[in-house]
């Protein structure tokens, strides 16, 4: 089954992630640097590692893309890259629900969790599923957001997206505060498309949950699509 969830290239890219983060001195690190940005000398101090072991771990922790640095005067600082924790744990926890959907069928149609499954559901804190990919695109041809770089991918807010999230009320989050990424495509399991992840991605997911919209359900990431998603858009709530 895992095959069917994710391409060639998503397996190699999770595997050197998940051999990266595996050795326990490179786990404290990872640990360390998902709450602060640190420079090579503070991750010494703080994890009791030695600076050259330190050295080599962010080299590898950078190799993988779960860290990044920027220089800052003579210092370099070293922080997350949050994106990449949250595909794997996208990925991971995915897995889980597709093992434990057995306990939905006591009460329901196999095939009906099977869809609400690919549907909608949570990935990290962001829209996911058939409804994740739809939202996406209806961003993009509302030209609310445009891409930055179809490389990685990521997107930038337009000025008409910035007055529509305004008049929704959405609290549109300030790019690079955060510690993460502002608006980037990450690959969803069930579609093999993208959907909505990053900063905005979650403040759009969280004002779709207040607005009652998209209902959360306890135990499991799939999530109740309470009224069409479209209705977001015009206001709805």
């Amino acid at each position: 089954m895992i095959s069917g969830t994710m391409n060639k290239i998503d397996s190699e890219r999770l595997s050197n992630i998940s051999k990266a983060i595996s050795h326990p001195e490179r786990a404290r690190i990872v640990e360390l640097l998902s709450a602060n940005h640190c420079n090579v000398t503070e991750i010494v101090r703080k994890t009791g590692i030695s600076q050259p072991k330190v050295s080599g771990h962010l080299s590898n922790l950078q190799s993988a893309g779960i860290v990044e640095s920027v220089r800052s005067g003579k210092e370099i600082i070293y922080s997350i890259v949050p994106e990449t924790l949250e595909n794997l744990s996208g990925w991971i926890e995915s897995l889980a629900d597709l093992k434990n959907k057995e306990s939905y069928t006591e009460h329901e149609d196999h095939d009906l969790v099977e869809r609400d499954f690919s549907f909608a559901r949570c990935c990290y804190d962001h829209l996911a599923g058939k409804m994740g990919v739809w939202l996406l695109r209806e961003l993009l041809s509302r030209s609310w957001l445009k891409v930055e770089n179809i490389e990685k991918p990521t997107y930038q807010i337009t000025e008409i997206g910035i007055a529509g999230l305004h008049n929704l009320g959405v609290k549109i989050p300030v790019e690079k505060k955060s510690g993460r990424m502002f608006a980037y495509g990450c690959r969803d399991v069930s579609e093999r498309e993208l959907h909505l992840g990053g900063s905005l991605g979650n403040a759009i997911f969280k004002d779709l949950v207040s607005k009652g919209i998209v209902i959360k359900s306890e135990g499991t990431r799939i999530l109740i699509v309470n009224r069409p998603v479209e209705e977001w858009f015009t206001g709805g709530s």
